[in-house]
């Protein structure tokens, strides 16, 4: 895994996509020592979900340095204080999305679903609103690099409906690798990067990429270190309309149901700047497979619902 890299850079789209930090203390309070009593909070509100999916993907944690991933950070958001260590632990997926549909059902043939499309995209979990009084018991929120894919009725949804940074990007599956390309633009037609399986732990044959053959996906329950990824996947992920406010969004990813094929990938980054893996050099990059105890690299289909946004100020549903 990599272990040095420069500082994290956000694509210039990306700059003052969240709002300046809240001076406010956040939703709750802290309770005092030996007060059984606990602080008065506003009650919860229900989560209304608008649809979902099915993500097969490869998912691929790579070790970042951590001063690289705070400089990079937009400034509502920070590390937990008092981070341990000196690196982070950030995902980068890249994979198909299938049979997305909203719950309404009478909107599908006004938009055209279920819809079919790939999607790149690096999750940096474990974060904190900047200056929460909280410290490290303040709420654990996720951070989205822009989120590539080749669909155009989910890019429009995902920005004027989420407030997500998404860009137009060609992906190229074959048998056991893609390569991302540019769609527009400087860098149409260019490779950003691209990921190939090396070996395999396959019982059944060799673990095809997203979309192919599935006989050599696994239950989650046999890799209990699955259980790390579901806790990073768990946070609100914050995001910030093009209306104004800032946006919290829940996405349940069905751990219980997650299908799972250990790999080792090579990663190759072309253009670091373009692609979604922004925190990482150009060059090469070998990932040893997943474990059972240890977090590596594997393809994952596992099915998922997305709530509808609401005020990043509002309590967690």
């Amino acid at each position: 895994m990599p272990t040095r890299t420069p500082p994290l850079p956000l694509p210039p789209s990306a700059r003052g996509t969240f709002l300046p930090p809240d001076p406010a203390p956040g939703i709750g309070g802290d309770s005092r020592p030996g007060d059984p009593t606990p602080p008065p909070t506003r009650e919860a509100p229900r989560v209304r979900w608008f649809g979902g999916g099915t993500f097969d993907a490869w998912w691929i944690p790579l070790t970042i340095p951590t001063a690289d991933v705070e400089r990079a950070l937009p400034r509502a958001l920070g590390l937990i204080p008092a981070q341990a260590g000196d690196t982070l632990t950030v995902l980068l997926t890249i994979g198909r999305q299938r049979d997305v549909r909203p719950d309404a059902r009478a909107m599908e043939p006004v938009f055209g679903f279920p819809w079919r499309y790939s999607e790149a995209f690096f999750v940096v979990p474990d974060l904190v609103r900047a200056g929460d009084p909280r410290g490290a018991e303040a709420e654990r929120l996720t951070y989205l690099s822009p989120l590539f894919l080749d669909h155009r009725r989910a890019l429009v949804t995902g920005v004027w409906g989420y407030g997500f940074d998404k860009r137009r990007t060609a992906f190229e599956f074959g048998a056991t690798g893609c390569t991302l390309r540019g769609a527009g633009g400087a860098r149409s037609g260019a490779s950003l990067l691209a990921v190939e399986v090396q070996r395999d732990d396959a019982p059944h044959g060799p673990a095809a990429g997203p979309g192919g053959a599935t006989a050599a996906l696994r239950s989650a329950a046999e890799f209990p270190v699955v259980r790390e990824i579901e806790r990073m996947l768990a946070q609100d992920i914050v995001s910030r309309s093009p209306f104004g406010p800032a946006l919290r969004t829940r996405i349940a990813w069905g751990g219980a149901t997650a299908r799972v094929a250990p790999a080792a990938l090579r990663l190759t980054v072309h253009d670091a700047a373009a692609a979604p893996l922004a925190p990482v050099v150009a060059g090469t990059f070998d990932v040893p497979p997943l474990t059972g105890d240890r977090l590596g690299a594997a393809r994952v289909e596992r099915h998922w619902r997305i709530a509808y946004p609401t005020p990043l100020r509002s309590p967690r549903p």
